[in-house]
């Protein structure tokens, strides 16, 4: 098993902002690490209206494009009753905020081009279509969402559709696992994966006790994480959970 393990063999207590995805538990415990998941929103998966479908089932799109995991998964679950119902859709070269993104497109579809972005936000994936002279695409996305892609799009007179495939809701109820390490002064680290995670978090708990360890997906998540919390984090160097462990 894999461990990058140095020092003391004292387990450290990790959350991690957002629900835990395969293998999260595992790649934690081979570093001695206690991994909680204490996220701050829940989420539906939403079916779009029939007429929203015959524009992407007629529209021939020079990219998808992806800003998180929720919209990848919410697009699938559309995606397999369309298979079932209907004439089976091209699908075109797939964008990715984060590799994480780019990894769960792979995962649920058959798709080989998939091109991911090193930050994390959607104006660098805006700003990879503008560089590869993508002139359509659709956004599969939440019904809450930021409007940099968006913008960049219209200034550059790039057509796009968006299809809200999942919304998300506060969680307003803390887990009591999770106050109780926080009030104890025992967490290690906290691993944020976007703005809202911050804010979220903090919306719930709070700032733990103790000399804890901030670390932040990318620079956009980063800057809220010294707003909000006023600690410098550290960064992963490449978006990904397992980058995030290994700096902890």
């Amino acid at each position: 098993m894999e461990s990058d393990m140095t020092g003391s063999d004292k387990q450290r207590i990790v959350l991690s902002t957002r629900p835990l995805a395969p293998g999260d538990e595992k790649t934690a415990r081979a570093y001695n690490i206690r991994l909680l998941s204490c996220p701050s929103f829940s989420y539906r998966w939403i079916t779009p209206p029939r007429k929203v479908l015959e524009d992407v089932m007629s529209a021939s799109p020079e990219a998808w494009l992806f800003t998180s995991r929720r919209g990848v998964e919410g697009w699938r679950h559309v995606w397999v009753n369309l298979s079932e119902n209907e004439k089976p859709l091209r699908i075109p070269p797939a964008y990715a905020v984060g590799e994480g993104t780019g990894m769960a497109i792979r995962e649920k579809f058959e798709v080989s081009d998939v091109r991911s972005t090193d930050e994390q936000h959607g104006k660098a994936l805006a700003e990879r279509l503008m560089d590869d002279g993508v002139r359509s695409a659709i956004h599969f996305c939440g019904a809450i969402r930021r409007t940099e892609l968006r913008d960049v799009f219209r200034k550059n007179q790039v057509e796009l559709i968006e299809v809200e495939v999942y919304h998300r809701t506060d969680i307003m109820k803390k887990d009591t696992e999770i106050e109780k390490v926080c009030n104890a002064g025992q967490v290690d680290a906290i691993l944020f994966f976007s703005p809202d995670g911050v804010s979220g978090f903090y919306r719930l708990y709070a700032l733990p006790d103790g000399d804890w360890t901030p670390l932040a997906i990318g620079p956009t998540t980063a800057d809220a994480v010294r707003k909000v919390t006023g600690r410098e984090p550290r960064i992963a160097p490449v978006p990904s959970f397992r980058e995030m462990i290994r700096l902890v």
